[in-house]
């Protein structure tokens, strides 16, 4: 692949070059797979490892080939034959890399798939995306998972409907019965108290097509309406509560020492599965709301959910904790005397039941239990039997467990200008408006932590979406003055009314509702800044109440 030939895959000779290599990839790929059952073995996979660069080339050289006859129908039908070789030769290339880890899986996208993917040429008809995710961005297995819940969720409230003892006297009326929705009702001062598990344990029992009709939350002595703002908050706040072991005992730090940066895990003291199922269905709804939320777990735990976990269950524990899975496995080819020192007083037990003193020669048992406890594989199935009760697993089957991790949590990068530049308005509004101008040289003055407090200001939360900030998808609406004496103790005028009045955030993204900031037109850059800091001050109130 370092041939200049390879690297014109704009030519058709350069692309009938790189396809002509394809035994030549099958080669290296079965001489790969061979290698990974001798550890000391030259493969071309592990030379790779060490020269990303070239294996870099060489998937970029398959894929700007793709993508070209990809967007080019009067191409494709031409050279219809390599198009399905350079799919098998990446296919290929995505094996050896997920087996070695050498690139981001993000290496493999093709940009721009989903107007192939709406509108196939007639050739890739018969084209199965199942079979090559690796190609799909995550943006675009966004689009067609939120297309799967969409028609799922029409389906379960058309079903639901039907089934409301109405529905055949409103039919003859011609009045139309209101769409099903599901309902939690929750107290915010005890945000997961009694009332709230008990209303979750019985939805555990509802069928699986109850859990595709929206959830809705009603906070209890509040106005407010769930048009995905509430729900965004709830999410928000009983998830700070579920992950506090200090407030639950379900979880606990991996990393004790470093409890800010560390992950959670099961707690292996804790009985109550039915904790762990509650959770796992309020991570199914929180995603299925797309309410984006910091759970801080490891990225493990979404292989294992995806059912792409690792093999063995010390390779996982080594995931988990590198420390621990480093001793458990000294332990296992330690001598007798390590063993004897290190397991002093320790019990085993054996498979008739009798508990007997470690040993060399019983090690093994008693590290296949030290990691089992570590790893709690009861509380993690009850955990994703709850999460499946929302999710048909299949509908994931085109993620990778760091795919799904950023699409329940969102996406590591801020791109502040990305968001200007995707924001819309609202008449008087518009981009070069005085008003938008001030407001945009204010907000990137602003410091990292008062931008992601805005976030949660319009959004309800300070995550990116996947795809980034521009498709957070931010209005900006003018908020007039009122003009209502009787709200003030002593009449003012409207310039005296404008200074007092502060922005105010809409953070709904559903059912046409849209994440929206109310701007006052304010005239003085220094008003501006002094009003949105103040505004921004309250970005944690209930429903933006301030």
């Amino acid at each position: 692949m370092e041939c200049p030939v390879f690297s014109n895959h704009h030519r058709p000779w350069g692309r009938r070059a790189l396809a002509a290599a394809d035994r030549l990839i099958g080669f290296l790929h079965m001489a790969s797979k061979a290698g990974e059952k001798k550890p000391n073995s030259a493969t071309p996979a592990r030379w790779w490892k060490f020269e990303p660069m070239s294996f870099r080339r060489t998937i970029m050289a398959y894929r700007r080939s793709l993508t070209i006859l990809f967007h080019d129908r009067v191409l494709l039908e031409k050279e219809l034959a390599n198009f399905w070789t350079y799919l098998r030769i990446l296919s290929s290339l995505n094996e050896i890399n997920l087996q070695h880890d050498i690139l981001s899986i993000k290496t493999f996208y093709i940009p721009n798939l989903d107007k192939v993917w709406r509108r196939p040429h007639q050739p890739l008809q018969k084209l199965s995306w199942a079979s090559y995710p690796f190609l799909i961005d995550l943006e675009m297995k966004t689009k067609m998972l939120e297309s799967h819940n969409i028609s799922e969720q029409d389906n379960a409230m058309e079903q639901a409907t039907r089934q409301d003892p109405m529905f055949g006297l409103c039919y003859l009326l011609g009045i139309t019965v209101p769409s099903p929705r599901l309902f939690l009702n929750v107290n915010r001062d005890d945000i997961f108290g009694r009332s709230v598990r008990e209303q979750l344990t019985e939805m555990l029992t509802f069928p699986r097509s109850w859990f595709q009709i929206p959830l809705r939350i009603r906070f209890m002595g509040e106005m407010g309406i769930d048009a995905g703002a509430l729900s965004m908050d709830f999410f928000r706040l009983v998830f700070e509560e579920l992950f506090d072991p200090g407030k639950n005992g379900l979880f606990r730090y991996v990393d004790e020492l470093d409890p800010t940066h560390s992950p959670v895990w099961f707690r292996k003291d804790c009985e109550d599965s039915k904790l762990a199922e509650i959770c796992g269905l309020l991570c199914g709804f929180s995603l299925h709301n797309k309410a984006i939320v910091p759970l801080p777990f490891p990225q493990l735990l979404y292989a294992k959910l995806l059912g792409k976990g690792p093999n063995s269950d010390m390779e996982e524990v080594a995931e988990l904790d590198k420390e621990f899975a480093d001793q458990m496995s000294k332990l296992r080819t330690g001598t007798e005397d390590y063993v004897m020192g290190c397991c002093y007083g320790e019990k085993v037990e054996l498979k008739n039941g009798r508990s007997v003193d470690v040993t060399k020669e019983n090690v093994h048992l008693y590290v296949d239990n030290m990691v089992r406890d570590y790893l709690v594989p009861s509380q993690f199935a009850a955990f994703q039997r709850g999460f499946n009760r929302v999710f048909n697993p299949a509908a994931f089957d085109m993620f990778r467990p760091i795919e799904l991790e950023a699409l329940v949590m969102g996406e590591k990068h801020f791109d502040w200008k990305a968001l200007e530049q995707s924001t819309q308005y609202k008449q008087p509004y518009t981009d070069s408006h005085p008003t938008i101008k001030m407001f945009w040289t204010v907000f990137h003055a602003l410091d990292n932590d008062m931008k992601r407090k805005f976030l949660v200001f319009v959004a309800g939360s300070d995550r990116v979406p996947v795809g980034g900030l521009r498709n957070l998808g931010l209005h900006i609406d003018h908020l007039q003055v009122p003009m209502d004496d009787s709200l003030d103790e002593q009449p003012c005028d409207t310039e005296d009314r404008l200074t007092r009045l502060l922005p105010v955030g809409h953070g709904c993204d559903n059912h046409g509702s849209r994440r929206t900031l109310r701007l006052p037109m304010y005239t003085i850059l220094e008003l501006m800044e002094d009003r949105l800091t103040v505004a921004l001050s309250y970005y944690d109130c209930p429903f933006h109440i301030a």
